[in-house]
């Protein structure tokens, strides 16, 4: 739990532009709004509404019930100024949905800088793979709430079905297998399927 030692969280934090980063940010009190399906689709909305904002672009993400983690590229913004923007606009959103009106997000996240020879699809998988290891499903492809720019929804199995582009970091529209990925504002199913809403 993030709580009073969060401000050394801070200490030697450089937000780098165009660096990738790994961050993770959890709900208050660790509760499991976002298994709530209404709710998860709110936060959903907003962390796709980041690439829109130029913030940064998601790479791969998975929404657990009380945390998030995820892959960006950081754009011309701090990583601050980032999750400060998302908890805000998410905690909103939520407030519409009819969560109660307190504290969604613990203060604080954690990042990890990461390099670009880093495996990148490896990475990617272990992001996605967190429902499996949570004991929430058996595949990935049983989770709605994940991303991945690198990785289409499997359908059988949970083999990725596009090779990871050589500079590691691809324009979600263009990247292989785009065509086949969820429109905007979109989630998986429980058989894989996006669904919009």
């Amino acid at each position: 739990m993030i709580g009073r030692g969060s401000h050394r969280l801070r200490l030697g934090r450089f937000s780098e532009p165009g660096r990738l980063y790994l961050l993770t940010t959890v709900t208050r009190n660790r509760t499991p709004l976002f298994k709530h399906l209404c709710y998860a689709r709110a936060v959903i909305q907003q962390l796709r509404l980041t690439a829109t904002h130029r913030q940064c672009q998601s790479l791969a993400w998975v929404l657990m019930p009380d945390h998030l983690h995820w892959l960006i590229t950081l754009g011309h913004c701090s990583l601050g100024e980032l999750m400060r923007e998302f908890k805000s606009r998410s905690s909103c959103a939520l407030y519409r949905q009819g969560a109660e009106h307190q504290r969604i997000w613990q203060p604080g996240f954690h990042d990890r800088a990461l390099r670009r020879d880093e495996q990148m699809r490896s990475l990617a998988r272990y992001i996605i793979a967190n429902p499996i290891r949570a004991g929430l499903v058996t595949r990935v492809s049983d989770y709605p709430h994940w991303d991945c720019v690198w990785l289409n929804a499997p359908r059988s199995g949970d083999k990725a079905t596009s090779p990871v582009p050589a500079q590691h970091t691809p324009s979600p529209l263009h990247a292989p297998g785009a065509e086949n990925r969820p429109p905007p504002y979109a989630t998986r199913d429980a058989a894989g399927n996006a669904t919009t809403g």
